[in-house]
């Protein structure tokens, strides 16, 4: 199994997750900086189409990096032309209150780019709950924080699908019409099981988002 991680804010406690970012063998971060992208093997390829392409992002990142990674995220995005995209990294771009506010910064500097480019998938962490919500604009955004620490309750919000405090893990399966959100608890209750498809992604949730 390959892993590959996303840098976090206590990572930067120790010279700014250098130490994480360096060890590729435990971590995975393929650049230098801590963002990179990644594909599904050719052998899963969809009339010569990568079946996914994943964006790994580093929400940690400030001044000239933070700009460098904003214009490669542009570009990457533009040459991709697989069926599924998904874009993760530890801040959320949106999130239900409850905790942490998300990344407005990040967020207005990639936004158009995630739109523009067809991404459909946003994965985040960083609050210390899970909630899936409501596609807007042909994105679905997740947030899959309870990997450990103090939980935090979230708030009620109109723009969420799901939403539970509890520690979990999130699995996605990708196939070629479809990508499948698992989501299993502590105990190994699976509490969320839902599939989405482009018919589904192209139905934007009234009113949302709201932050």
């Amino acid at each position: 199994m390959v892993f590959h991680a996303s840098v976090g804010n206590h990572d930067m406690q120790t010279d700014h997750a250098q130490g994480e970012i360096d060890d590729k063998a435990r971590f995975g971060m393929l650049g230098p900086d801590g963002y990179y992208k990644f594909s599904t093997p050719d052998s899963f390829a969809v009339n010569g189409k990568h079946l996914a392409d994943c964006f790994a992002l580093n929400s940690e990142l400030r001044g000239e990096k933070f700009d460098a990674q904003t214009k490669w995220l542009a570009e990457e995005l533009a040459k991709s032309n697989a069926v599924w995209k998904f874009v993760f990294l530890h801040d959320p771009l949106y999130t239900v209150r409850g905790k942490h506010a998300p990344a407005v910064v990040l967020r207005q500097a990639i936004e158009k780019s995630l739109h523009d480019n067809h991404v459909q998938f946003v994965l985040s962490g960083h609050n210390h709950f899970y909630t899936r919500m409501k596609p807007v604009d042909g994105i679905m955004q997740t947030i899959s924080g309870g990997g450990g620490r103090h939980l935090a309750f979230p708030r009620t919000d109109q723009c969420a699908e799901l939403s539970a405090k509890t520690y979990e893990f999130l699995g996605v399966e990708v196939f070629p019409d479809k990508v499948r959100f698992i989501a299993i608890d502590q105990y190994g209750k699976m509490f969320d099981n839902f599939t989405a498809d482009e018919k589904y992604l192209s139905v934007s949730a009234p009113g949302c988002p709201i932050r």
